[in-house]
């Protein structure tokens, strides 16, 4: 026999609060996404949201090279802004890597620096977080790239906010592809 759990008028209304935070979350990145098409732009907001949603204290999003081979540092929250375009991580190499190859997210909720994928950075002060959660960004079925949340305690991730993190990667991943696109014509032109 399955049982229901009965929640308090406080709890209802604690969970009203944060679906209705959560839809403003992603109004306001479908408004900023929609609203320009200067990658580095989108890029820096979306840092921005994930930050404000998870409450992290860092946020990196790495994009996948022309050649598809390595993820290259595009965006980030609190790492030295010097390090954007010069960190790369191959296919498959540490977490992030790892998640882009397999097209799924890590979510690791203390000790992150102790997963045996994790790969060290001397740039980045990764090691420096306990609780990491990484997620493929998606564009028509493929990886275009990787954000990484961090937080310095140990975390347990909501399921809800988890699946709000990857409907925002989700949600971006065509946006990305477009001020990509974008950026290639004006170069052209």
């Amino acid at each position: 026999m399955k049982t229901t759990q009965l929640r308090s008028p406080q709890q209802l209304a604690q969970a009203l609060r944060e679906k209705t935070r959560e839809v403003d979350v992603l109004h306001r990145i479908s408004e900023s996404i929609s609203g320009t098409l200067d990658l580095e732009t989108v890029l820096a907001h979306i840092v921005d949201m994930v930050v404000e949603v998870t409450k992290a204290e860092a946020c990196l999003l790495y994009l996948l090279s022309e050649t598809r081979e390595e993820l290259i540092l595009r965006a980030s929250k609190n790492p030295h802004p010097k390090l954007i375009g010069r960190i790369t991580i191959g296919l498959g190499e540490g977490i992030t890597g790892w998640v882009a190859r397999e097209q799924t997210r890590v979510v690791i909720s203390s000790n992150a620096s102790d997963d045996p994928r994790f790969k060290f950075f001397h740039d980045l002060p990764e090691d420096r977080y306990q609780a990491f959660v990484s997620v493929p960004i998606m564009a028509k079925k493929e990886v275009v790239g990787v954000i990484n949340v961090q937080h310095k305690r140990p975390r347990r991730y909501r399921p809800d906010e988890l699946a709000l993190l990857s409907t925002i990667a989700n949600q971006v991943g065509g946006a990305i592809e477009n001020a990509r696109l974008y950026d290639e014509m004006k170069r052209q032109a």
